[in-house]
């Protein structure tokens, strides 16, 4: 469909309303608007690695960089900072990230050197404030929510795993979290994440060159 040729695809976000493909190159630092009814592929510059990316309803986006959560204006490219959760970690950078039934921005860190637990999941709310929801990450990755909104299915690489937490839409808050998949060794790393009507898991396999479907119950 487009021969991108990306440092690193991440990242990919539909926009129904506008059938557009929002997607990123985290190592160049690259916001993708690809339009598949021209062909045509937009690329802003954001000036610094930028990992995930959720549509806002000003018009502009909200992005994940390797300094924290920013604004990004799509007509002047300029990044407004929001916060960073960890100024005092200058080797993590920020991975994939979603936003949840209620709006807050879901995403989490790695370090560059994949160092075992140094990153974090976060939750940007919607007032601005910064929230710690899960520590001791390696490799935060996909990340989704169930069509009920009352769990949510998270993914860390490393450990080649899949937790389930309950999760309370008015609240954000997570519980209970509990492993429902682990990945055998030899189908690489569970990474970025998407559900389905029927609540089955699709993820893709990092090492594997696959796309794989998990049913979480059994």
């Amino acid at each position: 469909v487009l021969d991108a040729k990306a440092e690193l695809g991440e990242g990919a976000l539909w926009d129904e309303q506008k059938q557009q493909l929002y997607w990123l190159d985290i190592l160049a630092g690259e916001i993708h608007r690809y339009t598949p009814a021209t062909n045509t592929d937009e690329v802003f510059s954001v000036g610094q690695h930028t990992s995930a990316i959720i549509l806002n309803d000003s018009g502009d986006v909200i992005v994940t960089t390797q300094n924290g959560f920013a604004r990004f204006d799509l007509e002047t490219e300029t990044l407004d900072f929001i916060a960073d959760p960890e100024q005092d970690k200058p080797n993590n950078r920020f991975n994939d990230g979603k936003a949840d039934p209620a709006g807050r921005f879901w995403a989490g860190t790695m370090s560059y050197d994949v160092e075992a637990h140094a990153g974090a999941l976060y939750c940007l709310e919607t007032d601005g404030t910064v929230s710690t929801k899960e520590d001791d990450v390696t490799i935060s990755n996909g990340i989704v929510w169930t069509a009920d909104h009352k769990t949510m299915y998270y993914v860390d690489s490393a450990p080649n795993t899949i937790t389930a937490f309950d999760y309370d839409k008015a609240t954000g808050t997570i519980s209970k979290g509990r492993i429902v998949v682990k990945v055998p060794d030899d189908m690489g790393s569970p990474d970025g994440m998407a559900i389905d009507s029927q609540g089955q898991l699709w993820v893709a396999h990092w090492g594997y060159g696959a796309v794989v479907c998990w049913c979480p119950q059994t």
